[in-house]
């Protein structure tokens, strides 16, 4: 259906997730719910393998600086 794309810059972007790092947790579980029900969907082919939400946290955490890497 139709749908409405919202286009952030990296840096405005960067900027947000640095002064609110709690969004991170929750992009990370969104994604993880995703990738599951992906898998899910093509169970038929294999077993499901989903990215536990903390790593994936962790490694966007990385990316914006919010941790060491």
């Amino acid at each position: 259906g139709d749908c409405t794309v919202l286009e952030i810059g990296a840096e405005t972007f960067g900027a947000y997730v640095k002064s609110r790092p709690d969004v991170i947790d929750r992009m990370a579980e969104a994604a993880v719910s995703r990738r599951r029900a992906l898998d899910e969907s093509r169970a038929a082919a294999g077993p499901a393998h989903a990215t536990p939400a903390a790593t994936l946290s962790q490694r966007m955490r990385r990316f914006f600086g919010l941790e060491p890497t």
